[in-house]
């Protein structure tokens, strides 16, 4: 009983992180939804790298998708920090966004799937 309570807070985490990832992607009413991205992949690509996994995550709840969503979010912290530190001179911005990634990761640790029986 206690896994599938822990199994329903963990979905109800991944919706309300795929609600916040598409309010992000769709709120921008002239995005560039079809232009390259700075890496060269068109930006619905990428968004799609994002949400895949996060509805992956909420129809499986395993640790496949968890370890894919903990790499997105290290590759996603490292490539950050790098192009912030390299093109930024505001400390407080690189420092607060660093936060913010850690604990991200963190609260994705958190959410590691235990074994659950279906």
């Amino acid at each position: 009983m206690i896994n599938r309570n822990i199994n329903i807070i963990q979905r109800i985490i991944y919706s309300i992180a795929l609600i916040v990832v598409g309010i992000g992607i769709f709120s921008n009413p002239g995005s560039s939804f079809f232009q390259l991205s700075s890496i060269g992949f068109p930006y619905w690509v990428l968004d799609l790298v994002v949400i895949l996994p996060l509805v992956y995550q909420l129809i499986f709840n395993n640790r496949i998708g968890w370890f894919v969503l903990i790499s997105l979010t290290v590759i996603h912290f490292v490539w950050t920090t790098i192009n912030l530190y390299q093109n930024s001179e505001s400390t407080t911005l690189i420092g607060t966004l660093v936060m913010y990634l850690v604990l991200a990761g963190g609260l994705l640790f958190i959410l590691k799937p235990r074994h659950i029986r279906v």
